[in-house]
């Protein structure tokens, strides 16, 4: 069966975190940044081998981040990876990741009643940010510098900077907090409407689109964020080729995929199917 389109939506879930809104709109860490980030890069640019080590961490997204110019140490070649993201510095890494991805933020003064309270170092990428529509203020005139950072609002620049370097027609990539529930893995579910696709967080979808055509969405359970996924085919049987592709260090944080695919609504098998095939990065 020929695919129209696959699309790979992300769920990374940490599972000692909190799946309620309260968790969602806590304060995130450096580290924590780095895995949204690392994502993101890689589902552009392919997976990232170099490494930037610190004394005070070995989490390997703060490494490949560090490897790709987008984070810095604090000096003494540690990190502090635990330590509370401030909102100027989420914007350095936005401006910063938008540029390793090739599509450079163009510049623009940061246009804030408090714009001099910004940090000399950010109040370039903070102007960046704010006119590529990344990041607004938290009210109409204040961008709050030095406040922390939530999860939420990672979650929706990052999305917002991934749809300034993809186009229409390849991956949107979603990321959150939280696991499904009780899931037999691997999951798979036939969307045939909007309605029935809210509750996975896909929102590229129109009522046209349903008129021919159909979604399967197959959600995998990972022991890494860092495993990628490729639909190979869907053949006549239902059968959905899947190949992951296991790096030799990736991270220890439990994740979910939701890969979709798109199909002709003349092509419906009895049921779908899915088989798995592991290859090494």
């Amino acid at each position: 069966m020929k695919i129209r389109k696959i699309i790979c939506v992300m769920i990374l879930c940490v599972v000692m975190t909190a799946t309620t809104g309260a968790a969602q709109n806590e304060a995130i860490t450096r580290a924590e940044f780095c895995a949204f980030a690392v994502s993101m890069y890689e589902s552009v640019k392919g997976d990232i081998t170099g490494r930037v080590s610190f004394v005070d961490t070995d989490d390997v997204n703060v490494e490949k981040m560090a490897f790709v110019g987008v984070v810095s140490g604090i000096g003494n070649n540690r990190f502090d990876p635990n330590s509370t993201l401030t909102r100027e510095q989420a914007a350095v890494i936005l401006s910063r990741l938008s540029n390793a991805l090739d599509q450079p933020l163009q510049p623009a003064a940061a246009d804030f009643s408090d714009k001099g309270s910004i940090a000399e170092w950010a109040v370039t990428s903070v102007g960046q940010v704010q006119a590529a529509g990344i990041m607004i203020g938290v009210d109409d005139s204040r961008f709050a510098p030095q406040q922390p950072y939530t999860r939420a609002q990672s979650i929706i620049t990052i999305q917002r900077t991934l749809k300034l370097v993809r186009s229409e027609e390849t991956v949107q990539y979603i990321r959150a907090y939280g696991r499904t529930g009780d899931v037999k893995y691997p999951s798979i579910a036939v969307v045939s409407s909007v309605k029935e696709l809210e509750q996975y967080g896909v929102e590229k979808y129109s009522d046209d689109f349903f008129k021919d055509r159909y979604l399967v969405i197959v959600l995998l359970e990972e022991i890494s964020g860092s495993i990628r996924h490729k639909v190979e085919r869907v053949d006549e049987n239902g059968d959905i080729i899947i190949k992951r592709f296991v790096p030799e260090i990736g991270s220890a944080d439990m994740a979910e995929w939701h890969i979709v695919i798109e199909l002709d609504n003349n092509f419906k098998p009895a049921q779908f199917n899915v088989v798995l095939i592991e290859e090494k990065m």
